[in-house]
């Protein structure tokens, strides 16, 4: 997990107050409340900021600090201003009005008017703007902005991506978001400033009828690829060759581009892979990707199963053996074996070099990268 700490921020807007419609309902809020804590006057001020912005067009905060369990949200065509002592505005208001948030949230979304407070100990999860959050309509006057944090989630193996390329950490899957989860990821980049597309590798989460990996353009594939040659513009002979390669997506390309456009490759099969809609670009792995996918089998069949909520479903998953897109030579390619076998052993015994020709126990494992 990353972290943005805000610096002290004064925000100085020129200007006067926006002028108030004459039907303006200005309610008022003070620590603690007065009299009945209604807000209608300042004999009466209650101390609930959010309720107040719900009532009137305009809310007037006195001096104090106020401690804010959740944000706050300035509609569009309301203002909240502080610095208020008697009925008056005062020049050191600004500084003496807090608004400190105290959870996991940001201090407030602004789409009015925003002026003379200090915001502080804001945090936006996964998210930027941790005291602040400024829409298109939002304005915010003579405010102090400090110390307050954006903690953008960084993730971890086993946690799920859905179908438009977002993560979901494992503690965040619920029922409402299950339908949306495509992958797992199996792989994140040490890295913790990659861009997107480079931060890690997820593979895809079982759909077929019996708990395989993968259904629909596999039924048409009968070979890695009809045409002759080597297809990836790059060949590995020897093992620690092939185990370095992580090219999976060029590789893919490069096979599609140089195989017979009358097959269906295995490389094209991964490629179709994606449902209509979705923003994921599937691809066949390179054995360096398979490689890492083997090390961190435990975590991610433990990801298949919350997902599926039914522990035996993982026997059913992956033990097969699986092309990758790294090539041996011609007519030859890399393979992987997943068996418990393999895992729980040193040494890479799972590791085959095999003719191009499907075998009736293949199995195709598209990954993609986030």
């Amino acid at each position: 997990m990353t972290r943005k700490v805000n610096i002290v921020l004064l925000l100085l807007f020129a200007g006067c107050f926006l002028p108030l419609s004459g039907g303006a309902q200005v309610r008022y809020v003070s620590s603690p409340s007065r009299g009945n804590g209604n807000g209608e006057s300042w004999e009466n001020a209650s101390s609930n900021i959010g309720e107040m912005l719900a009532q009137g067009s305009e809310v007037r905060v006195a001096l104090g600090t106020y401690v804010l369990n959740e944000e706050l949200f300035v509609p569009a065509g309301k203002r909240l201003t502080g610095g208020w002592f008697d009925g008056e505005r005062v020049e050191s208001g600004t500084e003496n009005t807090v608004l400190e948030a105290r959870g996991e949230h940001r201090v407030a979304t602004v789409a009015g008017l925003l002026e003379g407070v200090t915001v502080t100990k804001g945090l936006a999860v996964r998210e930027d703007g941790g005291g602040l959050l400024v829409e298109s309509t939002g304005e915010v006057r003579n405010c102090i902005v400090r110390n307050n944090r954006s903690a953008r989630y960084y993730p971890q193996v086993g946690d799920y991506l859905d179908k438009d390329g977002n993560l979901i950490p494992q503690a965040g899957l619920t029922p409402s978001n299950m339908p949306d989860v495509r992958a797992v990821v199996f792989w994140v980049n040490p890295d913790t400033l990659a861009s997107k597309g480079n931060r890690g590798w997820a593979v895809a989460v079982p759909d077929g009828p019996d708990g395989e990996l993968y259904s629909g353009p596999m039924d048409f594939v009968t070979t890695w690829a009809e045409t002759d040659g080597i297809l990836t513009d790059h060949a590995c002979a020897t093992l620690r060759e092939a185990l370095a390669d992580t090219a999976g997506w060029a590789n893919t390309q490069r096979i599609v581009a140089n195989s017979d456009p009358e097959t269906t490759s295995v490389a094209q099969a991964c490629l179709d892979y994606g449902r209509a809609g979705e923003e994921i670009r599937w691809y066949l792995p390179a054995l360096g990707q398979l490689r890492h996918l083997v090390s961190e089998l435990l975590p991610v069949y433990a990801s298949y199963a919350r997902l599926i909520q039914n522990d035996a479903y993982q026997s059913l998953i992956m033990y097969k053996p699986s092309y990758s897109s790294t090539e041996v030579g011609d007519n030859a390619v890399w393979s992987i074996q997943f068996d418990s076998d393999y895992y729980n052993e040193s040494g890479y015994n799972g590791v085959n070099k095999t003719r191009r020709t499907i075998p009736s126990n293949f199995q195709l494992i598209p990954i993609t990268s986030f």
